[in-house]
């Protein structure tokens, strides 16, 4: 399980930092989060290291975020 999060223009980082670092990070957790951003026309996919429990209540959470263009659950 993991979990894919597109990025568009002027993103709330700090928010989505805070949202995924109390919600969704656990040390036994297994799921994988992706920020995806475009770059020059290009796409870019960074994972953040660690474990995360990735739930419908967090996905949608992001998902409400500004700045967010899409999530996508693994």
């Amino acid at each position: 399980p993991g979990l894919k999060v597109w990025l568009g223009e002027g993103a709330a980082l700090q928010a989505l930092r805070e949202l995924i670092e109390g919600k969704a990070r656990r040390p036994q957790a297994s799921g994988k989060v992706s920020l995806l951003v475009e770059a020059e026309g290009d796409e870019v996919e960074l994972t953040l290291k660690g474990g995360y429990a990735i739930t419908p209540a967090v996905s949608a959470a992001i998902a409400d975020l500004p700045g967010i263009a899409r999530v996508m659950e693994l």
